[in-house]
């Protein structure tokens, strides 16, 4: 049902697709109260066709550092990608020529930039 979600709604051609987490509403009463309430719905990751990673997040609740938290989200999906390919591979520099490129696409609720487009895109080559 998701991958179908993601083939329709993104025109993504998914194969596949993890729910990496899952929760809601986290309540930290150590914490400060304008940030007592830690809201998250959902990470999804889709494995397209061509073997390309697609990391989805859909946050509803701003949150700090968000982008940095998702600079995280791609950087270690990549570090798993490249530790898979070396079990199979072999720990050499040739493993990462197999490295299949990962994106991520987040939906929010909040603005994270000093302006007002609807979308903006990070490419790091």
């Amino acid at each position: 049902m998701i991958c179908q979600f993601i083939r329709d709604m993104l025109d993504l051609p998914a194969k596949n697709v993890t729910i990496l987490e899952g929760s809601n509403i986290h309540v930290l009463p150590s914490m400060p109260y304008s940030a007592q309430d830690f809201y998250t719905s959902i990470d999804v990751l889709a494995e397209l066709d061509n073997g390309i990673q697609v990391i989805i997040e859909i946050q509803v609740h701003h949150q700090n550092f968000f982008i940095n938290r998702l600079w995280a989200y791609l950087c270690s999906q990549v570090n798993q990608n490249l530790e898979k390919i070396r079990q199979r591979e072999g720990d050499t520099h040739q493993s990462y020529k197999h490295i299949a490129p990962v994106y991520a696409i987040a939906i929010v609720d909040s603005n994270y930039f000093s302006d007002d487009l609807a979308f903006h895109s990070f490419i790091v080559k």
